[in-house]
């Protein structure tokens, strides 16, 4: 039976890579309705189309490295 910490090193890393992911999103929404509720949705339109490109690079990443750490998992036990 595995234990809680027994987990490989690349698994651990994507469970904390897709925990910061997840916070970067938050973040963002929050920063997004503070914007549109002060009335400074001026500011962030113009970086909308960066910021949407990075979202989209870092979640394809982030699929990768879950891939890849399941099938390292599976082969491991």
């Amino acid at each position: 039976m595995m234990q809680a910490n027994d987990y490989s090193w690349l698994f651990k890393l994507t469970c904390r890579v897709l925990k910061y992911f997840l916070l970067f999103l938050v973040g963002i929404s929050v920063t997004y309705l503070l914007a549109t509720v002060l009335g400074a949705l001026h500011l962030v339109l113009p970086i909308l189309p960066f910021i949407g490109d990075l979202i989209l690079r870092l979640a394809l990443f982030i699929l990768g490295l879950i891939a890849t750490a399941v099938i390292f998992e599976s082969l491991r036990h």
